[in-house]
């Protein structure tokens, strides 16, 4: 029985403790889980003259992964998946021909 008494006595301390670390605002750590956009590599982004045009060539390389990743969703969200990747192309079309005029091509 003493140790029926010593293992109430200890949950019970246990849970005192718990509680009075919650009242208190005890800060529970958190391990964030990794998000696509966490994962993926820092942009610089540049201001000026041909800085811009490099910005332009990222953001579209950035937009090309992004179109690629939808296609290959199997998920169709009635209908607005095909309309964003159809948005999303004309963005990408319009970045290109943005660039090739900057470039005089």
């Amino acid at each position: 029985m003493e140790r029926k008494a010593f293992l109430a006595t200890a949950a019970g301390l246990g849970a005192s403790i718990a509680a009075v670390s919650a009242a208190l605002g005890a800060p529970v750590p958190v391990v964030p889980t990794p998000t696509p956009a966490a994962t993926m590599q820092p942009r610089t982004h540049r201001r000026n003259g041909a800085a811009s045009n490099h910005n332009i060539h990222e953001i579209r390389k950035h937009l090309e992964h992004v179109i690629d990743e939808l296609q290959h969703d199997q998920h169709d969200y009635a209908g607005h998946r095909l309309k964003a990747l159809d948005l999303l192309n004309q963005a990408r079309q319009e970045l290109l021909q943005a660039e090739q005029s900057d470039t005089g091509h």
